[in-house]
């Protein structure tokens, strides 16, 4: 192949041909424009950089979780209707149980278990359950909020925080 015919000279019998197919398919030549016309390349990429940006500020994201799961599903409707009948910030959680026999003694005393751990997970502010529930209050009035083994002062203060807190909701 290669022949040696003094110090300074090679001499090649045959020349190796480039593939004639790419991985890209010849996108790759594209690049070659830039080499060609340096200034018409920098110009181009100016004006896509100003879209770029133009185009980033116009970018909006919905952090909602409302709007993360929305579908027409017959859970989502569901969802809808209790958080229209219970008005809830975003960072409130609800928590449906459904069952036959929910009202059992024995599911009664698993649900009651759950209402307590999710009590005791952290960061959780307040919880309301069908356990919360003291009695059903008298029309008109507002439901009692302490035992009547506490003391007058104590109730009266309960009641007084209570209608504090709903004339500010």
């Amino acid at each position: 192949m290669l022949d040696k015919s003094s110090e300074s000279e090679v001499h090649v019998d045959v020349v190796e041909e480039r593939p004639t197919s790419s991985i890209a398919f010849g996108l790759e030549r594209m690049g070659l424009v830039a080499v060609k016309a340096p200034v018409l390349s920098c110009i181009v990429l100016a004006a896509l950089m100003i879209a770029a940006v133009f185009g980033v500020y116009r970018i909006k994201i919905d952090d909602s979780l409302s709007q993360l799961f929305r579908s027409d599903s017959k859970d989502y409707k569901q969802y809808e209707a209790v958080t229209k009948r219970f008005p809830a910030t975003e960072f409130d959680v609800l928590v449906v149980v459904e069952g036959k026999t929910l009202l059992a003694p024995e599911n009664l005393e698993k649900v009651r278990d759950l209402v307590t751990d999710m009590q005791l997970v952290e960061g959780v502010r307040g919880l309301v359950s069908l356990f919360s529930a003291r009695q059903a209050p008298e029309p008109g009035k507002l439901p009692k909020v302490a035992d009547k083994s506490g003391t007058k002062d104590s109730r009266e203060a309960a009641v007084e925080a209570l209608r504090a807190w709903s004339r500010r909701r």
